[in-house]
């Protein structure tokens, strides 16, 4: 008889409470709702975007940073193979959804990436923590409200602000409007 891999489980006890602590349930993924929801991670990110979490023990010395996704998918499915990565099948970097996960090689990972997936924009995206609705309140304040104050009021930092007034970020939304090419 085949043992059957259980499906992991929002604050599955195989993970400390300090762990959950900093993960909340997010959106379903748009296109893929067969996935369900994010688990997203709220806290220390690096630069791509991916959770980071601390392990070990400071004490003993060997305390060290891994990537939260990582840390999950290990904990409560097995170890990732050697020569593979963990690819986000919901296009969300910060999820640690262990079913989200599937370790496969960086080739394939690569081309599910840029050629498979459609581009998710917008709210649509996992991580997004600004509506569409939002964009023209930040965009008709510009000068009139500090972008610090703009970033405190929406929970994102000020050079975020910054992007979207300019038309660097959220910009798919002025080329619907019809003012972009």
């Amino acid at each position: 008889m085949q043992a059957q891999l259980s499906i992991p489980t929002f604050g599955d006890e195989r993970l400390p409470p300090r762990f959950w602590a900093k993960v909340r349930i997010a959106s379903v993924p748009a296109h893929r709702p067969d996935l369900g929801p994010c688990w997203e991670w709220t806290a220390c990110r690096d630069r791509c975007g991916y959770g980071r979490f601390s392990i070990g023990s400071r004490r003993d010395g060997n305390r060290r940073l891994v990537q939260a996704h990582r840390f999950v998918y290990e904990t409560l499915i097995g170890p990732i193979p050697g020569g593979l990565e963990s690819d986000h099948l919901c296009r969300n970097y910060p999820c640690v959804n262990a079913a989200h996960l599937e370790p496969v090689t960086h080739t394939l990972n690569v081309q599910r990436g840029i050629h498979v997936m459609p581009l998710v924009r917008g709210e649509a995206h996992g991580s997004a923590k600004l509506r569409e609705a939002d964009i023209p309140v930040i965009r008709a304040l510009r000068g009139r409200v500090t972008q610090c104050e703009l970033g405190a009021w929406f929970g994102v930092r000020d050079t975020q602000i910054s992007r979207i007034q300019r038309g660097t970020r959220w910009r798919h939304l002025l080329v619907a409007q019809g003012r972009l090419p």
